[in-house]
């Protein structure tokens, strides 16, 4: 019964519903195969993205942007949505320049950059643009703040807190974007094997 049930129902719906990074909830997310937890989701804001590659859950992204006008992703991308990726990562160009306009320092060799705690109300919006509407991560959605032993860095003993951007630029040329964790923390996922879609919606 369950077999012919997902047979006639192929999608599951992914919402992570630790989105505020609480990494001490008991909670962490839900996974659901054949349906979706409407209790969750805004149903009427999931929005279903034709799959350009069914095999990755590869889709067309319109463009990303800011509030003041900065453009990446011109002309539109390839994206993929990984559950198995942390960050984002993109385009080491398009990584790079975000990372600037929010005023990132990036250590020589690295991917990622790193912002003063302090500063993270202050950053701007940046906005994902998918099948004609918009996605927008806010400061508190793509900034990731660890603590590590301050030994690590060859300081005084004691925590340090560390604030990463959670974009992290790609070493393959002309590489797609790869939306992880960060920005699908965000919305209620669903992948759909029916009909070669997957949906972000807002989360109640």
């Amino acid at each position: 019964m369950k077999s012919k049930f997902l047979e006639k129902n192929r999608n599951f719906a992914i919402p992570y519903v630790w989105a505020t990074r609480n990494t001490s909830a008991s909670l962490g997310g839900e996974l659901i195969f054949g349906g979706m937890n409407e209790s969750l989701v805004k149903k009427e804001t999931l929005n279903p993205i034709p799959l350009s590659k069914k095999a990755h859950w590869q889709f067309r992204m319109d463009g990303i942007s800011t509030l003041t006008g900065d453009n990446w992703c011109k002309n539109g991308c390839e994206a993929i949505a990984d559950t198995g990726t942390s960050l984002i990562i993109g385009p080491k160009s398009d990584v790079f320049g975000i990372l600037n306009k929010i005023g990132a320092k990036i250590k020589k060799g690295q991917s990622v950059g790193m912002v003063d705690c302090s500063r993270i109300s202050k950053l701007p919006p940046i906005i994902f643009k998918i099948n004609a509407r918009s996605y927008t991560l806010e400061p508190s959605d793509y900034i990731v703040t660890v603590s590590i032993m301050r030994i690590l860095y060859k300081m005084k003993s004691g925590a340090e807190k560390v604030c990463f951007v959670g974009f992290s630029a790609s070493s393959i040329k002309d590489a797609h974007w790869i939306l992880g964790d960060v920005f699908l923390g965000k919305f209620y996922t669903v992948f759909n094997f029916g009909n070669g879609t997957v949906s972000f919606g807002q989360l109640k």
